[in-house]
This record gives C-alpha cells, structure tokens and sequence, in this order.
C-alpha cells in the first residue's frame, strides 16, 4: 500500500471540506431512505457509492487532478437526485401559502438538473478513462467493440418494445443515456486494464458488469416465481462490490502518476524485449 498516498494527522483541519460535505451528503442519502422507508442495503448503498468515492478521492488528493475531477463529475447524478427530490419535498413541507406552489416550480428545475448531471457523470467517465492513459491497444479495442454489442442490443430491445405514448425525446434521451453509460463504463474498464492497475481494473469491471446484466435482464422475461432478493443481489451487489474497489484502488495510491508511469515502463519494456528477440 502506498502509504503516503492515505496518510493524514487525525484531526479535523487535516481533512479537506470537500471531502466532509461528500461524507455528510452520503449520509443524506442514507437518511433520507431510511424516512422513506425505502431502504434497501444494496440499493441505497450502491447509488451513494460514487459520492463515498468522490469523498475518498477528496481525501487523498491525487496528484492528476483529472481523477478529482472525474470523481466529483461522476458523484453529481445521486447528489443532484438527493436535491432535486428532498428540495421540493422539504419546501411544500415548511412554507405556508401560495408560496407552496413554488414546489411545482422545483420539481421542474430538477427535471432538467438531473439530466445535466446525467451528462456530467458521463464527462467524468471521460475523464477518469483519460487519466488512466486512454485505450491504446487491440485488447481495449476488443473491449470497447463488446461494450457497443451489449450497448446495440439495448437500443434493439428498447426499439421492439415501444412505451404507449412515450414522448419521442424523452425515448431518444433514455435511449442515448444506457447507450454512453455501457460504453462509458468499457472504456473505462478498458483504460485501467492498460494502467495495470489491480484494484481500479477489478471495480471498474463489476460496474461494467452490472451493465451488461441489466441489458441481458431487458431480453429475459423474469417469472413470477423468480426470487426477487436474489434478483436484487445480482442487479446491485456487482456495483456495490465495484465503488467498493475503486476507493480501496484510491486509498492504495492506484490514481497516481507513480504507478502511471511504472506500467508505461513495463510495457514499454515488454514492447523492446519483443522486439529484440525479433531482431
């Protein structure tokens, strides 16, 4: 473990605050399905998982930027969500008057907050893909290519099965949203794998997982026999597990230049070992 990249005196003035208002926004989200009653362990925890991240991100403060960046890009979809849902709520609760029909207003506003953090979170796959060094080699190709497979599969099955009276741009919108988030995701997947990153390549592939299983669950026609606990467990726990890794990847020092540059050395090295041996 990279020691230096998780070291901190236990004190408060030690952590930044960005990393405490992620914290304390983690336990909203927590909070808030608990007064629901919608509480679901891997549920709730699995759509809190990438602002813990972004939190623990935060906390370390890798030196390529492009990882806090990508974190907090890819944490604003629950946060965004967590306001657009309990802002409204909350305002209708307490105002007196007319001034409850601003809560419409809200709600509005949310709408379209939530679909701007939807595309910010996929800007930050960007991002985090980048910061990994990008895809470079036919294995990533390979990666990618699945990722549009699984992602076409999706569109097809979205297309033989029309919502009655679906507007067309909100069709169009949850369309192009599961299409980005597949290949998102296998880009990412693609770029640690090249980043020889152990515990960043082992998250990012359980999240790519759960991508591919929520596409294959849309072709299969489940019983009403089946075990919905069970079904839930496969649905959410590989996200979970993911997130899971990917802040175990941050606290080892995964997301720094160091390691960068150790596997761009490796694999250069591997690359003029081959080619000698040719030679």
């Amino acid at each position: 473990m990279n020691v230096e990249a998780v070291a901190r005196p236990l004190n408060w003035r030690a952590i930044p605050w960005a990393a405490l208002i992620l914290t304390v926004i983690c336990g909203l989200i927590v909070v808030r399905s608990l007064a629901l009653g919608q509480f679901s362990p891997i549920g709730t925890l699995g759509f809190a998982a990438p602002v813990a991240f972004a939190a623990v991100v935060a906390y370390v403060r890798p030196p390529d930027r492009r990882f806090t960046w990508a974190a907090l890009a890819i944490a604003a979809t629950p946060v965004v969500v967590l306001a657009a849902n309990w802002l409204p709520d909350a305002w209708f609760s307490l105002t007196p008057g007319d001034w409850k029909n601003a809560a419409q207003l809200l709600l509005d506003a949310g709408g379209v907050a939530r679909v701007v953090a939807i595309v910010l979170g996929f800007v930050g796959l960007g991002l985090l893909g980048l910061a990994f060094g990008g895809v470079r080699t036919f294995m990533s190709a390979v990666i990618l290519a699945f990722g549009v497979l699984v992602a076409a599969a999706g569109v097809i099955w979205v297309l033989a099965h029309p919502i009655a009276d679906l507007p067309l741009l909100d069709l169009a919108r949850s369309v192009a949203f599961s299409v980005l988030t597949v290949i998102g995701w296998a880009f990412v997947f693609a770029a640690a794998l090249e980043a020889l990153r152990t515990l960043s390549l082992i998250g990012t592939g359980l999240i790519l997982a759960n991508t591919v299983i929520n596409v294959l669950l849309l072709w299969w026609t489940i019983p009403a026999s089946a075990n919905t606990d069970l079904l839930s467990l496969l649905v959410g726990g590989p996200t979970l597990l993911g997130w899971i890794a990917l802040m175990a990847a941050a606290l080892r020092g995964e997301l720094s230049h160091e390691r960068s540059g150790a596997a761009a050395r490796s694999r250069a090295a591997r690359g003029g070992g081959a080619q000698r041996r040719a030679g």
